[in-house]
């Protein structure tokens, strides 16, 4: 029993393998892959298209170009290609290679170098269905031509069109048209960018001077990649945004408790020469073009404050020297918020004022010592009196003049602490503007 069911299997598959070469033998008598396969001239062959990106290999800003792995399905009637599935053991589709088989003059003619085919079209293998229909799939890599704009760098999307044609034939003998797929997006996700689901419009475009039969078809697909600005934004902005904000919170920052500026302008210097590093390092990551990009903008906009911000300080500086050693007044808007008389005196040593009434001191107790009983004493005390008198009102004036110097630096500290709010906002500012 085992013995007969052996022998009835076999001979089953030696009748399928039979049948497939009898069809074999059968449509491919006297087949000639040379001539558009209709049996009537006029007779359009209608030609189905369906393409799909297998993965994104390369993309050239500088160039214009991008690379990837493609793949094309075509579908069309070979009405040379039939037969009657009873008369072959019921044989109703075969494979055959591409070179035996007549197939459109398909172009592709946004590429910008020769495609690389995965597999040599000697070796390629078509399907045939007994009706004559003809499924042609292939894969290659493809270098097109897609011109880059760059201004949103490194949130832009890139949109390139595959443009596809038969380059021989006109749309009157081969017709092309778009078969809707399933799956319009990409086989293999890239990791630097996003790509999306592609569209495709038709065009029938006339060559000149090629009179009414020179209209061709071309099926334009088009493919738009998003960049992943994830790495630009973690390794360069964030890093940009909390080097200038720090800086900025350094230089107007007071350094020790008399308010004294020293190395405010070194820091302020320390961190252009960072921000020209990043700024040089970024350029040869950035396409090239007319315009500069949105990253470039940003690291230009943190230069621009940084240096504002140290310019600020450096006049700032300035005016606070010159208003301690030039006994610059306060002005009165100043003298009210502070509620004291030190905005209208000059300065005085206040040291030396203090010498001069501890001697003037002594000696008004050696005279009196001396000339108790003198009748000159009382003018004595009143020209000592006098003294002490004007010696007073010069302690008072240095005592004034002291307060006058804290006071410009409570007012040097405001508009510290106001160019560092300003800053800083302005900083914050160019980051969210960046980002959005």
């Amino acid at each position: 029993m085992t013995s007969l069911l052996f022998f009835v299997v076999a001979s089953f598959c030696m009748v399928c393998r039979g049948s497939e070469r009898d069809v074999f033998l059968h449509i491919f008598d006297k087949y000639d892959n040379r001539i558009r396969p209709v049996k009537e001239t006029n007779t359009t062959t209608y030609v189905g298209t369906q393409f799909q990106i297998i993965s994104l290999l390369e993309v050239n800003g500088q160039q214009e170009y991008v690379k990837m792995a493609v793949f094309f399905k075509l579908n069309w009637t070979d009405e040379y290609l039939t037969w009657n599935p009873a008369d072959f053991g019921g044989t109703e589709y075969i494979r055959a290679h591409a070179k035996e088989v007549w197939t459109p003059n398909f172009a592709i003619v946004t590429t910008s170098l020769a495609t690389e085919e995965f597999i040599p079209k000697e070796e390629q293998i078509l399907g045939i269905h007994y009706t004559g229909g003809v499924d042609y799939s292939f894969p290659i890599v493809l270098t097109n031509y897609c011109p880059m704009q760059n201004d949103d760098f490194p949130f832009d999307s890139q949109t390139c069109a595959v443009k596809i044609t038969s380059w021989k034939y006109t749309s009157r003998f081969v017709f092309l048209e778009h078969v809707p797929m399933i799956n319009t997006g990409a086989r293999n996700p890239n990791t630097e960018w996003e790509i999306m689901p592609h569209t495709n419009k038709s065009y029938d475009l006339t060559r000149e001077g090629a009179g009414e039969d020179g209209v061709y078809r071309q099926i334009h697909y088009y493919i738009t990649f998003k960049r992943k600005p994830t790495y630009y934004i973690w390794v360069i902005m964030v890093p940009t945004f909390i080097i200038s904000a720090l800086s900025i919170a350094g230089i107007f920052a007071p350094f020790n408790n008399s308010g004294d500026r020293e190395e405010k302008v070194t820091l302020g210097l320390t961190t252009l020469l960072t921000l020209a590093v990043i700024l040089s390092l970024v350029t040869e990551a950035m396409p090239k073009g007319t315009k500069l990009p949105v990253l470039g903008l940003f690291i230009l906009m943190e230069l621009v404050i940084c240096t504002l911000s140290v310019a600020t300080s450096i006049g700032i500086s300035y005016l606070h020297e010159r208003a301690v050693t030039r006994s610059w007044s306060i002005p009165k808007m100043f003298c009210f918020s502070f509620k004291s008389v030190a905005c209208c005196f000059k300065t005085v040593n206040a040291s030396e004022c203090k010498v001069i009434a501890e001697k003037l001191t002594d000696k008004k107790h050696s005279i009196l010592v001396k000339e108790k009983s003198n009748s000159g004493i009382n003018s004595s005390m009143q020209h000592l009196e006098s003294t002490l008198n004007d010696v007073k009102r010069w302690i008072q004036r240095a005592d004034e003049e002291e307060v006058r110097k804290n006071h410009w630096t409570i007012i040097f500290d405001r508009v510290d602490a106001t160019c560092f709010i300003f800053y800083e906002l302005i900083n914050i500012a160019s980051l969210v503007i960046a980002l959005h």
